[in-house]
C-alpha cells in the first residue's frame, strides 16, 4: 500500500511538472504555487500572506480574530494537493484584497508545535491542507483539501456573519 501511495504521489509531481512546461515563461502553470525565498506561496505575483511561525504570531492572529474574522490556512510544503490549494488561496487573497478576511499562513511541517497549539486552542482536528475561519478567537468553519475554493470560502463568510 505504501508503494502505491508513493507511485501516486510521484505521478502527481510528474504531472505538475508537465503542466509547468506549458506555462508562459516566468509563470507557473495554473493550479501550482510559486514560493518566495521564505516559502510563502505566490501565484502570478500574488500577495504575501501573513505567515505564522511562532506562538507569538499565533497569539496575534487569534487576537486579530477578536476584532474581525480571519482565515488560517494550514499548508504542507511536502504535499502536491496542498500546493494546489495554496495556489487557490493565493489567488483568492489577491482577488479579494481589502474586501475579504485577512488570511494567515501556517506551514505545518516547519511549525509543527504551532500547528498543534492551533488545533488545541480552536478545537479543530488537524488536516492538511486545511482552511479555518476564526471569529472572536473561535473556529466557526473549516474545510480541507479540494474543498478549499473561493466558492466555499465566500459561502463561509456569508453564512457565518
Amino acid at each position: 500500500m505504501l508503494k502505491i501511495g508513493f507511485v501516486f504521489s510521484l505521478s502527481l509531481l510528474i504531472l505538475a511538472g508537465a503542466m509547468a512546461d506549458d506555462a508562459e515563461p516566468g509563470q507557473d502553470a495554473p493550479g501550482t504555487a510559486r514560493h518566495d525565498k521564505n516559502g510563502i506561496p505566490q501565484m502570478w505575483g500574488g500577495p504575501k500572506l501573513t505567515e505564522i511561525k511562532t506562538m507569538e504570531e499565533l497569539d496575534k492572529a487569534l487576537k486579530k480574530s477578536e476584532e474581525s474574522r480571519v482565515f488560517i490556512f494550514k499548508h504542507s510544503t511536502a504535499c502536491p494537493i496542498s500546493a494546489r490549494a495554496a495556489a487557490r488561496v493565493s489567488q483568492y487573497a489577491e482577488e479579494g484584497k481589502g474586501k475579504k478576511p485577512e488570511i494567515y499562513w501556517l506551514k505545518v511541517i516547519e511549525a509543527r508545535p504551532v500547528s498543534k497549539e492551533l488545533e488545541s486552542r480552536v478545537s479543530v482536528k488537524h488536516k492538511s491542507p486545511q482552511m479555518i475561519l476564526l471569529d472572536k478567537g473561535k473556529a466557526v468553519w473549516d474545510t480541507s483539501h479540494a474543498d478549499i475554493t473561493a466558492e466555499t470560502m465566500d459561502k463561509a463568510i456569508a453564512e457565518k456573519k
